[in-house]
């Protein structure tokens, strides 16, 4: 006997025709489900066949087993590739010649491996916090008038039950559920501690908010870790608990130095050791979660004794006054006592790689750190000059130091870079900000200026700061590039290429800074950038493809900036945007087909668009020729992409952007009013019908065209003041339904969705807009049974087209009629529903899944 049996229906046993759903019973054979039973049951014969052969083992053990010759089979074995008796073949494996497969053949396992989080745990984490929020605000809302005792029993109560329920769940091994159970009891008791002190249960109200605060910390911090040992135990062990341990020595740390009334200054340094020291006492117990979120709170109170001592560090500018005053001494006692631990560390934790690796990094970068700012301080206090002379210089020799210092300690130098080379980001995003505000004043008004436009420079940038901010941070990147990257090879061919980069960037900066034509810069970007495609597309620079990528990559940033530096005027505009898309173009023709080049040929095709009302607008144009050139030109780019022959990535790319163009210009046709809106509609409508006509996998664009010129006709009767459109929209409606109709009844295989929706969404879409602003009038009330019966007919008959209009129509006036009464309900009710919603379609989401499954299935099915 065997379960699984493709040949015959799961549900009744009758033989499977090959028909997709059952004659006898209905039960549907084909689909993600009918897949899915047949592996199972295929498993549990599987298993049937496992238990059946240890019994025949235990037998043979009993009354002595048979000999059998060198490569005889086994008794009861199956000849090669025919399924044993009473063993069905495993869900992928190869069936025998001859044999016939299935509709319903179930599809071969995954492979094995990490997998990301699942939808369920996501709307366990999304329901848990909700719940959380509910919480708070169902508190404060009826805190104040709860006596002591029934605050103290509903604190003990809440926090009971949820704790019961993480317990349970974790027994049960319930993994998603209790780690979202946990963290809504850890949170709760957190909470619970706060709203003790403040209402005074225990007499804590009598006690320093910030001993509280340290005391809870520490009892909380002890339950989760009382938590992560037991569970470890019975099940796999809790991680939100070990997160919260690392929150709890955080909020301890950061309360600690108000609780001993002590100048956080002073107590920075200790608060840390104590940190690193329960880090490596929570490595010791085993809880590596623990110790990294342990860590991550250590970075943190790092930070935190680090910007008190730099805001003292900053209120002495003598160098001397640094090294011999209290701030000049904690700091260097701070990054002696992290390079002392990090040693420690170490010595004793050898065993713990990513700890030691932690701690040698965030020692050394403390250190280095320390010397910076020892060293820019005074130097920024000794002018502009030197700031900008110790900008540059000091993140260049700690990346020249980054060559020489290996392992953990080498990591600290490298990452400090970062750090270090704030000085030179703040003089980068000064000389951003300059070149901005020069831009600004070239783009104010948008396109009314002359093509001879200037930039103008009065804001005051010094040539030799620009020149000498770029050079040295393409210094930086080539020095970056130049370390031993292990894996990573797209970041040092990055920084290269941006290096490389800068050149035309120092020019493009040059020309700003002097005043020249906004026009010649805007140029000079799109050429350099089509320079650098060309160059990475012909393989100029070598044939790695990621090098050909790089550049290619960095020449499209630069067509891409330099098309928006001429914003201010429409001449400068369309010649810009006219060289940028013949120049893409060229290197589209250079590049391989991919990713890149469907990336450049949608640069090309969006300059072309733009160029077309560009020009439309610097000849004079009113706003509806351009609109309609717009729309033209985005149609003009979907055709283009038919042509017989043309690859595949460049069709793609040319749709994509087409189509993307020619809703962006229907979108602000509607902002310019309805007859712009009616003369772009009509020009992409008759460009998507066109579409349709010439390419003959693209027939549903031809449908869509006609949808969109009714719509334009719609509009075009609105600007003309016609009120009660559907006057002349449903003659058309009706006359497409009764050709739909007529087409149904002499074709019994045609689909609703081809012949039926045009007129359905003529009939309909007009009122919509009317029915929605007033709901309660006759347009509403007329479209609300309108659209009952067409939903009702579809259900009736069977028949997609009318169940998806009305069911779409159903909804919207739905939600339009109880959107008003929602905005009264207390917010802590929609909280408390969406949270329990969400925990309740978490915890049951491979049903939710099957009964979506279910319904697509039956709407597909409809005709």
């Amino acid at each position: 006997m065997t379960y699984a049996d493709p040949a015959r229906c799961p549900g009744c046993g009758a033989p499977a025709t090959g028909a997709p759903v059952c004659p006898r019973c209905g039960v549907e054979l084909t689909g993600q489900l009918a897949r899915d039973l047949l592996a199972h049951l295929a498993e549990s014969d599987r298993l049937l066949a496992q238990m059946r052969s240890e019994a025949d083992v235990r037998r043979r053990g009993r009354t002595g087993s048979v000999d059998t010759a060198p490569g005889a089979a086994a008794p009861g074995a199956a000849a090669p590739g025919v399924a044993a008796p009473g063993v069905a073949p495993r869900a992928g494996a190869a069936a025998p010649p001859g044999a016939w497969q299935p509709a319903w053949q179930p599809r071969a396992p995954e492979p094995s491996g990490a997998r990301g989080p699942s939808v369920g745990s996501v709307l366990l984490v999304l329901g848990a916090l909700c719940l959380v929020v509910a919480a708070f605000v169902f508190v404060a809302i009826s805190w104040s008038v709860l006596s002591e005792a029934g605050r103290t029993a509903v604190l003990a109560g809440v926090l009971l039950a949820v704790g019961s329920a993480a317990a349970w769940s974790t027994r049960r091994r319930l993994r998603g559920t209790s780690e979202a159970l946990w963290t809504v009891a850890l949170a709760v008791a957190a909470l619970e501690i706060g709203l003790a002190d403040q209402a005074g249960v225990l007499g804590l109200d009598r006690v320093d908010g910030a001993a509280v605060a340290v005391a809870g910390s520490v009892v909380v911090g002890l339950a989760a870790a009382g938590v992560a040992l037991w569970s470890r135990r019975v099940a796999p062990t809790v991680v939100s608990a070990q997160v919260a341990i690392g929150l709890a020595v955080l909020v301890a740390g950061l309360a600690l130095p108000a609780a001993v009334e002590v100048e956080p200054t002073w107590v920075g340094t200790p608060v840390a050791l104590l940190a690193a020291l329960v880090m490596v006492g929570l490595v010791v117990l085993g809880l590596e979660v623990a110790a990294w979120s342990s860590a991550a709170a250590l970075a943190v109170l790092e930070s935190v004794a680090w910007l008190t001592l730099v805001v003292g560090l900053l209120s002495e500018p003598d160098l001397r006054e640094h090294w011999s005053g209290p701030v000049g001494a904690m700091l260097v006692v701070q990054a002696v006592a992290a390079l002392g631990v990090a040693w420690l560390v170490s010595r004793v934790l050898a065993r713990h790689p990513g700890v030691v690796l932690s701690a040698q990094s965030l020692a050394t970068l403390l250190a280095v750190v320390t010397v910076a700012l020892l060293v820019v301080t005074p130097a920024g206090a000794s002018g502009i000059d030197a700031a900008v002379v110790s900008w540059v210089l000091l993140p260049v020799g700690v990346a020249l130091l980054g060559h020489v210092v290996h392992g953990g300690w080498g990591i600290g130098v490298r990452v400090a870079v970062v750090p270090v080379a704030l000085g030179l980001v703040a003089g980068l995003a000064e000389l951003a900000l300059s070149l901005v505000e020069a831009l600004a004043r070239a783009w104010s008004p948008w396109f009314e200026a002359g093509v001879g436009q200037r930039f103008d420079t009065r804001y005051g940038l010094e040539t030799w700061v620009a020149v000498w901010l770029l050079l040295g941070l393409a210094a930086l990147l080539l020095t970056v590039a130049a370390w031993r990257f292990r894996a990573a090879v797209v970041l040092p061919l990055t920084l290269r290429t941006l290096a490389a980069a800068l050149l035309p960037v120092t020019v493009g900066v040059l020309l700003v800074v002097i005043g020249a034509p906004v026009l010649v810069v805007a140029l000079v970007a799109v050429i350099a950038g089509v320079v650098f495609g060309v160059v990475g597309a012909a393989g100029l620079v070598g044939e790695e493809p990621r090098i050909r990528t790089a550049w290619v990559s960095a020449g499209v940033v630069m067509v891409g900036v330099g098309a928006l530096l001429p914003l201010g005027s429409a001449w400068a505009s369309a010649i810009t945007w006219s060289v940028g898309a013949v120049g893409l173009a060229a290197v589209a023709v250079a590049a391989r087909p991919g990713a890149v080049r469907r990336v450049v040929v949608g640069g090309a095709a969006l300059l072309a668009i733009a160029a077309v009302p560009a020009f439309a607008g610097a000849l004079g144009a009113p706003v509806p020729w351009i609109a309609a050139a717009a729309g033209a030109a985005a149609a003009l780019v979907v055709v283009s992409a038919q042509v017989r022959g043309i690859a595949a990535d460049v069709r793609e790319s040319g749709e994509f952007v087409g189509w993307s163009g020619s809703g962006a210009v229907i979108a602000g046709a509607l902002v310019a009013g309805p007859v712009a809106a009616s003369a772009a509609l009509t020009a992409v409508g008759a460009g998507a019908v066109v579409t349709g006509l010439v390419a003959r996998d693209r027939r549903p664009a031809a449908l869509a065209g006609s949808v969109l010129l009714g719509v334009a006709y719609v509009l075009r009767l609105a600007a003309a003041g016609v009120d009660v459109v559907e006057v002349y929209t449903a003659p058309f409606a009706v006359a497409l339904l009764v050709a739909g109709g007529v087409v149904m009844a002499r074709r019994p295989g045609s689909r609703t969705s081809v012949v039926l929706l045009p007129g359905l969404v003529l009939a309909t879409l007009p009122s919509l807009p009317g029915a929605l602003e007033d709901p309660v009038g006759l347009r509403g009330l007329l479209l609300a049974a309108g659209s009952v019966a067409i939903l009702v007919l579809g259900v009736v008959a069977r028949w997609q087209a009318p169940f998806v209009v009305g069911s779409v129509l159903v909804t919207i006036l739905v939600l339009r009629q109880v959107g008003p009464f929602l905005a009264d309900v207390p917010r802590w009710i929609p909280l408390s529903v969406l949270g329990v919603a969400l925990l309740a379609v978490g915890a049951t989401w491979e049903a939710r899944v099957s009964d979506a499954r279910a319904t697509a299935a039956y709407v597909r099915r409809l005709r």
